[in-house]
Parts: C-alpha cells; sequence; structure tokens
C-alpha cells in the first residue's frame, strides 16, 4: 500500500473518530467548562479544518461554533447549562426533542420503528449502550458516537492494511449517517430555529448538517 495514502487515510479517519466522539459528549450531557476548552482548543479546531479541507465547506460552521464554545465568563457557562436544560432535559415540554423517532414517527413518540434498525446495526458491530433496553438508543449523542466508533476500528483495519475491513466499517458508518441523522436533523435544527436567544446548541445543530453531508 503507498505509505503517503495510508498516512493521509489514516489522519483523516482519526480525525473523523476525534470529531464524532466530541460531538457525542457535547450533545450528550451537560456543559462543562473542561470540556468547552477542549472544544475550543487549538487541537480540536486544527482537527475539524483538516477535515474542512478534506471535503471544502463541509465543516467550516463547525469550525466557528467550536471556535467560540469557550465560556469565558462564569455567566455564559450558567447560561449555556441553562439552554442545554431547556433542550434536552426540561422539566417544560421539549421544543426539540433529540430523538430520531420523535421526526420519523407520525406520532412523534419514542422507541418507535426506526429504533428497531439502530439497534440491528448497533448489534451487528457488539455495540449496545449503556441501560440497554430501557435507553432510548436514537439520542442524537448516541447516534453521533456509533461512527466515531466505526471511524476508530476503520483507522485500526488500515493501520493494519485490511482494507476490505476498513471498506465495510466506511460503508456502514455512512450508511448510518445518511439514514439515521440526515434524515431527521434538519427538521431538529428547524424546531430549534424558533428560540428567541441561540447561545451554543442551536448554532452546533445547525452546524452538523454540512459536517455530515461532507463526511
Amino acid at each position: 500500500m503507498n505509505p503517503h495514502a495510508k498516512e493521509t487515510g489514516l489522519a483523516l479517519l482519526r480525525a473523523s473518530q476525534y470529531v464524532f466522539a466530541l460531538l457525542h459528549l457535547l450533545l450528550g450531557a451537560e456543559p462543562s467548562a473542561a470540556l468547552l476548552k477542549t472544544a475550543s482548543h487549538d487541537d480540536s479546531l486544527r482537527t475539524v479544518l483538516l477535515l474542512d479541507r478534506a471535503e471544502p465547506g463541509s465543516a467550516g460552521g463547525l469550525y466557528e461554533v467550536l471556535k467560540n464554545a469557550a465560556p469565558g465568563e462564569p455567566q455564559r457557562l450558567e447560561a449555556m447549562k441553562d439552554e442545554y436544560t431547556r433542550l434536552f432535559l426540561g422539566p417544560d415540554h421539549l421544543s426539540a426533542p433529540p430523538w430520531e423517532s420523535v421526526y420519523t414517527s407520525p406520532e412523534r413518540l419514542l422507541f418507535q420503528k426506526s429504533i428497531l434498525d439502530v439497534r440491528r446495526r448497533y448489534r451487528k458491530h457488539g455495540l449496545l449502550p449503556v441501560g440497554y433496553p430501557r435507553t432510548a438508543d436514537d439520542h442524537v449523542s448516541l447516534l453521533l458516537h456509533f461512527p466515531a466508533l466505526l471511524y476508530e476500528r476503520a483507522a485500526d483495519a488500515l493501520e493494519a492494511e485490511d482494507i476490505p475491513l476498513c471498506r465495510g466499517l466506511l460503508t456502514d458508518a455512512y450508511q448510518f449517517e445518511t439514514e439515521h441523522l440526515l434524515n431527521w436533523l434538519s427538521g431538529y435544527a428547524a424546531d430549534m430555529e424558533p428560540l428567541p436567544a441561540k447561545i451554543f446548541y442551536p448554532r452546533l445543530v445547525q452546524a452538523l448538517l454540512p459536517f455530515l453531508e461532507g463526511s
């Protein structure tokens, strides 16, 4: 295998793994100063730009959101925590529910038909979320974590020069992103649009769309 091609491929796969894992963390728990500083660190931003150079225009919006993620003043971190609570936890009605099945079922309910396919794909790779089967496996954070794990395995396969395995993992990652993220995230982002103040999370979700389309 051409050493340069291998090196380039590994860099892109590791970058994809890192960014998807970071997105999983950002959308999966209340924001912390430490996580936001990691997201806005030069190393994270360089990784995002590497993916943007590979697919021009795909990650530019994500770069801008993460560049401004550092909480700065304590009041901003508290405002971000409040935004996270309102969007992901409640107690009020969630205007933008973070689960795929809400957007892909007429009833707009959890644990609908689409979750069965999500679980099937998780199982294919020996993966299930903590809390299964009571956990709603199609939370946006979990859906982003799955490609991160596949990119990690694809990088390991490329490192070992197991090209068929690497290609199979990348195919599964692409299909999952298309069929279980891009199929509903535009509606999810639209539901966040009416919010009077968009501090961080609505901007992050909006930036996901071109990023996923280019990944």
